[in-house]
């Protein structure tokens, strides 16, 4: 550790500091200063909750207990922005960038990345832990190059990072698939190479089967059963049990369409300018790659090495996919902005000078770099805002709407403050009150919905935590089978006086009709 230490670069980490310090404000300081909780992060009290258990987060009851169950956000900001510079750090080292402008540039991509603000927007209260994750990975791959052991020491961080979320092996794939990548360009012996990138294939392959015993010996301990949702560690095993190679060929594909989508249709402000931005660069390595292949001074060994690595590459930063059984959405696919250092570790090493002699041409695709990286920043900042903006428009309209409801239901006759029970049917983004905001309308994971609460469990956790009003709410099954019932099908919906009325002894608000 003392070596670790003594070898920090403290000018560079300076500059991360500040500057990732100036990012974050820009880009999340809205979210870290507002209380915007929805969906799962509607649930304040996740310390008393094993669920996350249950689907293979069994590390993350152990992270809420040394951070504590609440999660205000500036706290929560905090940590995520500790984690993020030492990421930062750990990329710049691992690169051997050393411009000034470049360590800016990608303190701005990973601090204002798409991917960290949608895991703000509605699930704050993994936010730090997830990000902590991402960090451990990082560092499994940083041991991995700098150590002749890393690829052993580099287990226990992978280990405990998939722990706590899985996405982020995708992360220490890319960096050393990269990281190939650059030696072979610089014409190292491939066997060296290879021998090297063999070696991290142990440390992915024992931290995941640490990973997987442990993910089925943790539910058993604590009596609790492996949940087999999209979602799950429980999934992982029964799909590849049930499926078998076919399955495992048509997980390939699904993996290779859904990193093409992500590529062209990128979550961001200035959308169809960061996919064209995306196919230049990808058109612009591709004639690199031509140009490299043409070059005699390479060998032959490494040419075939880079074209292997680069055609796995796709699949190997997007693997999350692949392991959840297609599954994919945003807050998986943090390991995809690392090819943005791609550009950057070209021009900083003057890998094109080898094939262009004009400096001008050098020049204006040295700026072309800087424009398209300074866009997708901006870009990245204007869409974490316009993120946190929606949440925080859906908080107050889930405020005013759930204060007219309660103060409805007490308007009942018969009813009693916190023992009457109450069922409350349909969601209310199924309500006639939901209104979608079509400025505002974005297909991302975490916002789909016009409200706060989504779910049935979120109307008590609301209500309770962020109301403060004590209700007896019946647990989702009671309200499925009152929901059934005939009389309640006929029941006009909120907000018509028809819509809340005693149903036997459960007094039931009708939101919306069941799906």
């Amino acid at each position: 550790m003392k070596k670790i230490i003594e070898k920090i670069d403290v000018k560079k980490f300076k500059c991360i500091l500040i500057f990732t310090l100036i990012f974050m404000v820009i880009a999340h300081g809205y979210c870290y200063t507002n209380l915007n909780f929805s969906h799962d992060s509607m649930r304040t009290y996740f310390i008393e909750s094993w669920d996350t258990v249950e689907i293979g987060r069994y590390m993350l009851p152990l992270l809420l207990i040394l951070r504590g169950k609440y999660y205000p956000p500036l706290l929560i900001g905090v940590l995520t922005y500790i984690s993020l510079v030492l990421i930062i750090y750990l990329l710049v080292d691992f690169f051997k960038i050393k411009s000034k402008g470049n360590i800016i540039l990608i303190s701005g991509i990973f601090s204002t990345a798409s991917t960290l603000t949608l895991l703000n927007a509605t699930y704050i209260n993994f936010s730090d832990m997830y990000i902590f994750a991402c960090l451990l990975m990082t560092l499994a791959a940083w041991l991995w190059k700098n150590y002749e052991k890393g690829y052993l020491y580099a287990i226990i961080p992978a280990f405990i990072s998939l722990g706590i979320y899985q996405s982020y092996i995708g992360f220490f794939i890319g960096m050393v698939m990269l990281i190939s990548i650059k030696e072979l360009i610089d014409n190292k012996n491939y066997k060296d190479v290879l021998t090297k990138g063999l070696k991290s294939l142990i440390t992915i392959f024992v931290s995941l089967v640490l990973y997987a015993i442990t993910a089925k010996v943790v539910p058993i301990i604590l009596n609790i059963k492996l949940s087999n949702s999209v979602n799950s560690m429980g999934g992982i095993f029964s799909y590849f049990e049930d499926n078998g190679i076919i399955g495992i060929i048509k997980l390939i594909i699904t993996t290779y369409k859904s990193f093409l989508i992500y590529i062209i249709e990128p979550s961001t402000y200035y959308n169809i300018l960061i996919s064209i931005f995306n196919i230049i660069l990808i058109l612009i390595g591709i004639i690199y790659i031509v140009l490299f292949l043409k070059d005699k001074k390479i060998k032959c060994s490494n040419k075939i090495l880079l074209i292997i690595i680069i055609m796995i590459l796709p699949f190997g930063i997007n693997i999350a996919t692949f392991l959840g059984r297609g599954m994919s959405h945003q807050l998986m696919i943090y390991s995809f902005f690392l090819l943005y250092i791609i550009p950057i570790i070209v021009i900083e090493n003057g890998y094109l000078e080898k094939y262009f002699s004009n400096l001008n041409l050098l020049k204006n695709l040295s700026k072309f770099k800087n424009i398209i990286l300074i866009v997708l920043i901006i870009s990245s900042i204007i869409y974490s805002n316009q993120c946190y903006l929606k949440k925080n428009l859906e908080f107050d309209a889930t405020l005013t709407t759930m204060n007219r409801i309660v103060d409805r239901i007490e308007q009942t006759e018969g009813y009693e403050v916190g023992k009457t029970k109450v069922a409350i049917i349909g969601s209310l983004d199924d309500s006639i009150l939901s209104l979608k905001r079509k400025e505002l309308d974005y297909d991302s994971v975490g916002l789909w919905w016009n409200f706060s609460i989504t779910y049935y469990e979120t109307y008590k956790q609301y209500l309770k935590n962020y109301l403060g009003y004590p209700i007896n709410i019946i647990n989702e099954d009671e309200m499925k089978e009152i929901a059934n019932k005939e009389e309640v099908k006929e029941m006009e919906l909120f907000p018509s006086y028809e819509s809340i009325k005693f149903v036997d002894d459960v007094l039931v608000v009708k939101i919306a009709d069941m799906k």
